[in-house]
């Protein structure tokens, strides 16, 4: 259900925190989901794929995306690429 994915996307940051292996590949299957989350009072409005990006690149060293504001097309290419290899 649409609340149960946005709880779970705004959290994805948390879990790549722990940077255990399970919790990566787990955060790298939402890659490939084009979810879009609407905005409320509480967050802004979001892809649940951008959420897992995000999360991967803020936690993980070795990501090959860097950290910033918005991700691009490109980015998630990338990124998904990284996720085949795990």
């Amino acid at each position: 259900n649409e609340g149960n994915i946005s709880v779970l996307a705004r959290y994805l940051g948390h879990l790549a925190y722990t940077r255990h292996p399970i919790a990566v590949k787990t955060i790298a299957r939402y890659l490939n989901d084009e979810r879009f989350i609407p905005g409320s009072d509480d967050h802004e409005p979001f892809y649940v794929s951008h959420a897992a990006l995000a999360a991967l690149a803020e936690n993980i060293p070795d990501f090959p995306v860097k950290p910033k504001l918005f991700y691009t097309d490109e980015d998630l290419k990338v990124a998904r690429a990284w996720a085949n290899e795990l």
